[in-house]
């Protein structure tokens, strides 16, 4: 008789490690499924990564001019040789110039530039398999090239360029100057979202474009300047975030390079 009040005082523990331990399973289950099942929304839909990323912002930075009003959706063929030679030209160092004893027309001397160089420096933005024809880079529409690192002084110039030495011919500029207009509307773009799928990263960000007047800036909400949004705007009063329903939208997307091991400017697109 003891022995059965024993059991029949045990039994409801019992039913309540039972209890316990089915509850603890079902949430186990719970876990285990949310975690499936966002895995699978980011397999879809991709991994949101920091929208300054070091994969792709500096990329993204340097092209900021070129793809503000054009699409680019064909890598660095969407961009002409004068876009590209500019682009790169900026990034010449002066370790990268060898001074020969030829004068050019300013008195100063010419300089050698290899074009491997130049090549080394694409590669940086367009991955590593592009196909460049340096003497049509030669050829650019323009007289003097900007170099942000004031290597060049008031800029350089391009005289010709030898296949036989992979040399180009460049000279300093002597006494172009250059004036100061108005600031340029594409710095105030934001960057909306960054995601990273199957070694892609798609970057979608919000652009407002404007021109400026007597009164102050026009701002528009497309890159063809027809839709007015906002007038008589000072430069340091524009916020985009003012205007985020309103305005463009730029997808870009950056692919990436095994052999570089760097993610490159595939395309954007203004939407």
């Amino acid at each position: 008789m003891d022995n059965e009040k024993s059991v029949l005082k045990k039994s409801p523990m019992k039913k309540v490690s039972i209890i316990m331990v089915l509850i603890i399973f079902v949430l186990a289950v719970i876990v285990v499924s949310f975690k499936f099942l966002n895995k699978e929304d980011n397999e879809k839909s991709g991994e949101t990564i920091s929208i300054n990323d070091s994969r792709f912002i500096d990329v993204y930075t340097r092209l900021v001019p070129y793809t503000y009003e054009q699409n680019r959706t064909n890598g660095y063929k969407s961009f002409t040789n004068t876009e590209l030679i500019s682009l790169v030209i900026k990034d010449i160092k002066e370790s990268d110039l060898v001074v020969t004893s030829m004068k050019d027309k300013c008195g100063g001397n010419f300089y050698y530039l290899k074009g491997n160089t130049i090549i080394e420096y694409l590669e940086k933005y367009f991955g590593s398999n592009i196909e460049i024809d340096l003497n049509a880079l030669a050829d650019y529409d323009g007289a003097y090239l900007v170099n942000e690192q004031n290597v060049f002084a008031n800029g350089i110039a391009i005289e010709e360029y030898n296949s036989s030495t992979d040399n180009f011919k460049v000279y300093f500029a002597c006494g172009i100057g250059s004036g100061e207009g108005p600031s340029n509307c594409s710095e105030k773009r934001s960057i909306q979202s960054s995601t990273l799928k199957d070694n892609m990263i798609t970057v979608v960000e919000k652009a407002i474009y404007c021109s400026y007047g007597n009164s102050g800036y026009t701002l528009y909400s497309d890159h063809l300047y027809n839709d007015v949004i906002d007038t008589n705007v000072d430069f340091e009063d524009i916020d985009i975030s003012d205007y985020l329903d309103e305005v463009t939208s730029i997808t870009h997307v950056y692919k990436y390079d095994t052999d570089a091991d760097a993610y490159y400017f595939y395309s954007s697109k203004i939407d």
